[in-house]
């Protein structure tokens, strides 16, 4: 290391520290204190502090005036500035400079140098003065960090006394998050700045100072530790919290290995030693419910219960992560290892945040893949993935999608020129040398030239690149994925009318319903709409529910549909909302909070609503009025991007009284509006006003006329049409064959409600024996027509 005495202070320097004796006897002062030091700075012209001084319109006259009128009292002549001495304040911060010099490896002292080690001084008087200026000190230290590059230098002091610890259990069982920070850095933290400080202020008390952090998978528990680990390196962590290191416990290397009993224990006691011997370790523990159980065998104790004891006394700090059902499964149940956690619970991102999010992380991605991100890809991502992955969660699944289209693009685009890959073959046949030297250098040259190409315009990310890694991710066809959402809104209920027949005024309320929910106009706070459907049995309540989950979220499998008929007892409710604590079933949740967590966007439908406990649907007034229902662990399921769809019977005996079949206009008219009118009275009787109040529509359902069931067959056999068509074989009709099945698959009293049994006994079953039997072969067709009583197939001739 450089000796002290050797670094001799710049001419410059020389004068700065010459003129504050200088100052000192204008003054008739005794000795050169800090102030005098501080005017003969300020009188420095040419020099980095007075270009910071600029740059901060720091009027440096009035600085002067400030620390001469502090100066002016007690004076003494004097004959000569030679017998003036230096206070100690000044001799220290001259050493400090030469140590500063040193430690940046300079082999000078400049007036940046003694400047910067003044300023640090303990009572250094500029301060004050700054203060009484509103000058910002920081600034100008950052200034000076700058133009040295003291960053650097502190990094790598805290890389040296962190690597210099002698911590053997936890450098062979834990990974330091700070050091990692330092050498490659974590990504950055985006928000979240309210969650970082309550953890903080959890670290900071003086018992159970331990936070675990809850929430689903992906929502981004582990990233909050490592932003703090990340903000502790920077010098942005609050003052406290700046000493500290953070480990992160690997409790697989710890167990892994252990065969023999008590290894474990002595593993984890090594350590506890070491956690509890240095004040300034907090360990971080990810999936901290695998401490129940791990490493305890018969007779021993688990992880958790010797963490215990000096978690309660604040010995050790500890920071948890796991999910909200793991935490109530395990460590819930354990009093008292969970009074020894505070609570801190990391919710989803919004819509917004996570559009941030993703466009923070952009820059990285965007040098990792070699490839441009437009300014619409991340709100894009965002959207598709909160619509079309339902199984997992916010920010990850969109930072997911974000990765893979970068890899998606940068794969179809980096390759080779064709010219390049002819010289490969021909350099691998080529035996002259001196050919062989020419191939290689044009070779290299092409490689060069497509290099330089690529990397001055990097290919840019598509719309059609995202929509096929979402579609891949989903399993959702392409065409589905690019169809236009205000397209669908749009054509909502000329799509309707094809898929549900018969009902013109139920598909018009519906679409234009759900079309005032989506233009804004609707309040957000609910879900995008709410109805019940009426009608007798048969006519396409459900059908049409299942339609409307197609249509809207693109699949049949968007809805969560709940058969009210169980939920005739008062008790039953806890099946939906979840049992109360103490219960069994207490930690699997309710069956609706759950589905609705998993698909968020889904038409919900309660089947039969009549036939539940009042008490049960006391529960829809809190979905249907605010847009979301607390289960019995208070955590909240959000149905504001559903549609909540209820069906009944109600009035179906005013339908069944009707002795004609179908009200499908014409003279029967008059008679359809008196029965709807008797089912609305009969359902305001069985349902509470408060109820009905928050639906925004009844609908009442027509029954079918034989024209609609003629429709529906036709509809129903092009399906049929349609799954043969996959195994090329065809199939065609005679007019006589729908009018058989819309005689025997439909009635006044249960509409079309068989009509699908109908087809399967009398085509579908035939149908099946003679592919199976090989009576009809590939490219084949199937001829079915009427014969008496009964329906007859045959392969076409």
């Amino acid at each position: 290391m450089m000796d002290q005495n050797q670094i001799n202070f710049t001419p410059r320097a020389q004068k700065i520290v010459k003129d504050a004796k200088a100052e000192a006897f204008n003054l008739n002062k005794s000795t050169a204190d800090l102030e005098h030091l501080f005017l003969a700075f300020l009188n420095t012209e040419n020099s980095v502090i007075n270009d910071i001084f600029e740059e901060l319109e720091i009027e440096k006259e009035q600085l002067k005036e400030i620390t001469i009128d502090c100066l002016k009292k007690g004076r003494t002549k004097l004959k000569s500035c030679d017998n003036i001495k230096y206070t100690r304040s000044i001799k220290k911060a001259l050493t400090d400079a030469r140590k500063l010099a040193i430690k940046l490896k300079h082999s000078y002292v400049s007036c940046e140098h003694l400047f910067y080690s003044f300023l640090k001084t303990k009572d250094c008087p500029a301060i004050e003065f700054f203060e009484m200026l509103e000058i910002d000190l920081d600034e100008i230290l950052n200034r000076l960090d700058k133009f040295f590059d003291i960053e650097d230098l502190r990094q790598e002091e805290t890389r040296q006394s962190i690597k210099q610890e002698k911590i053997p259990a936890l450098a062979s069982f834990a990974v330091n998050c700070n050091l990692i920070a330092l050498e490659k850095g974590y990504d950055p933290m985006i928000g979240r700045e309210q969650e970082i400080e309550e953890m903080s202020e959890i670290l900071c008390r003086r018992n159970k100072n331990n936070p675990i952090l809850l929430g689903e998978a992906g929502v981004g528990k582990t990233a909050l530790v490592e932003a703090l680990a990340q903000r502790i390196v920077k010098r942005e962590a609050p003052e406290f919290l700046l000493s500290k290191q953070i480990f992160a416990l690997d409790l697989g290397a710890l167990i892994a290995g252990t065969k023999y009993r008590g290894q474990f224990e002595e593993r984890l006691k090594k350590v506890i030693e070491e956690l509890s011997t240095h004040e300034d370790f907090i360990v971080f523990i990810d999936e901290i419910h695998t401490l129940i159980g791990a490493g305890g065998a018969e007779g021993t104790m688990d992880a958790a219960n010797m963490l215990k004891p000096l978690l309660a006394r604040g010995k050790i700090r500890c920071i948890g992560a796991t999910t909200t059902s793991e935490y109530r499964k395990t460590i819930a149940k354990d009093g008292g290892l969970d009074r020894r956690f505070q609570r801190l619970y990391i919710e989803e991102p919004t819509k917004e945040h996570a559009v941030k999010i993703l466009e923070g992380l952009t820059p990285k991605y965007q040098e990792f893949h070699n490839v441009d991100y437009s300014q619409v890809c991340c709100k894009m991502i965002v959207d598709l993935s909160r619509r079309y992955i339902t199984d997992r969660h916010l920010p990850d699944k969109a930072i997911d999608i974000l990765d893979q289209v970068g890899s998606k693009c940068k794969t179809k685009n980096y390759k080779r020129p064709p010219e390049a890959k002819s010289l490969e073959r021909l350099i691998e046949k080529c035996k002259d040398e001196k050919k062989l030297k020419e191939l290689q250098e044009k070779y290299e040259e092409i490689m060069l030239g497509w290099a330089t190409r690529i990397g001055n315009n990097p290919p840019k990310v598509t719309e059609d690149d995202i929509y096929e890694v979402v579609s891949q991710k989903a399993k959702i066809p392409l065409s589905e994925l690019k169809q236009d959402e205000t397209e669908i809104f749009l054509n909502l209920e000329k799509n309707l009318n094809e898929l549900v027949i018969g009902q013109p005024e139920a598909v018009k309320k519906v679409s234009l319903s759900i079309l005032r929910s989506k233009s804004g106009v609707r309040d957000r706070n609910k879900p995008i709409a709410s109805f019940l459907f009426l009608g007798t049995t048969g006519v396409g309540k459900t059908f049409a529910a299942k339609m409307l989950a197609k249509s809207v979220f693109g699949g049949e499998d968007k809805i969560i549909r709940i058969d009210m008929s169980e939920f005739s007892e008062k008790a039953s409710i806890s099946r939906l909302i979840g049992a109360s604590p103490g219960y069994v079933g207490f930690e699997d949740g309710g069956y609706l909070t759950e589905s609705i967590r998993k698909k968020p966007y889904s038409v919900v439908l309660f089947d039969e609503v009549e036939k539940a406990h009042s008490d049960v649907c006391q529960i829809l007034l809190q979905i249907m009025d605010e847009g979301e229902l607390k289960d019995s662990n208070g955590r909240i399921a959000n149905f504001k991007n559903s549609i909540i769809l209820l069906t009944g019977n109600v009035g179906h005996s005013t339908f069944n009284s009707q002795k004609t079949m179908g009200f499908g206009g014409g003279e029967h008219e008059p008679s359809f509006r008196e029965s709807r009118k008797n089912v609305l009275s009969e359902a305001k009787k069985i349902f509470k006003p408060e109820f009905v109040n928050r639906l925004d529509e009844i609908i009442i359902f027509r029954p079918l006329s034989k024209q609609n069931n003629m429709e529906i067959a036709r509809l129903e056999l092009k399906n049929l049409a349609d799954r043969l068509k996959e195994q090329n074989i065809f199939m065609k009709c005679t007019p006589k064959v729908l009018e058989f099945l819309v005689n025997k698959g439909t009635s006044s009293k249960n509409g079309a409600r068989f009509l699908k049994r109908t087809i399967q006994k009398n085509i579908e079953d035939e149908i099946s024996l003679m592919i199976i039997g090989q009576k009809v072969k590939s490219g084949e067709t199937i001829k079915i027509f009427k014969k008496g009583e009964k329906l007859l197939l045959a392969p076409a001739k």
